[in-house]
């Protein structure tokens, strides 16, 4: 149950970032086509001769710098999208397959990897690993293990064997 509730709250934040870089986007979509309408007001005007040649090149210099500039930012918005379920499939395999990415990473992956999770070190002292804190995400993840956990006796287990 914690899980799902988890999971409804990370969608529900994602739906609602979604909505904000989707307006993030409209809001530069919108500033770029000003630009470029400003852009073909300056050469119109300078092919009409309203506007003196010397001026027209400084305007078109600088309001193509200012739509190049706008262009990559209208990029940068739109990688910022995502996809959720992609997103969510990705992270749940990945940490179910923990171990494996560990076993098979470089010694300065296992580093990024083992501060990920403990972000205070690991300490080892006589013969003993220890750390009392645990990165808020991977609590969340111990959580959700714990709820599918049934402790098993001894004698439930050699029972289910025996049968």
């Amino acid at each position: 149950m914690c899980k799902k509730r988890a999971l409804d709250r990370f969608i529900k934040r994602y739906k609602e970032r979604e909505t904000e870089i989707k307006g993030d986007y409209v809001r530069q979509l919108s500033d770029t086509n000003e630009l470029q309408k400003e852009l073909d007001w300056v050469v119109g005007s300078g092919r009409k001769g309203i506007l003196p040649e010397h001026i027209v090149k400084d305007k078109v210099k600088d309001l193509d710098q200012k739509i190049t500039l706008a262009k990559l930012q209208l990029t940068e918005i739109h990688t910022e999208e995502l996809n959720v379920d992609a997103l969510l499939a990705y992270a749940e395999s990945f940490i179910r397959t923990l171990e494996n990415s560990w076993f098979d990473a470089r010694p300065e992956i296992k580093l990024r990897l083992q501060r990920a999770i403990f972000p205070e070190g690991v300490m080892y002292k006589e013969n003993v690993f220890s750390n009392c804190k645990i990165s808020p995400a991977f609590e969340i993840i111990s959580t959700f293990g714990a709820e599918n956990v049934k402790d098993v006796t001894p004698l439930e287990f050699e029972s289910k064997f025996s049968e």
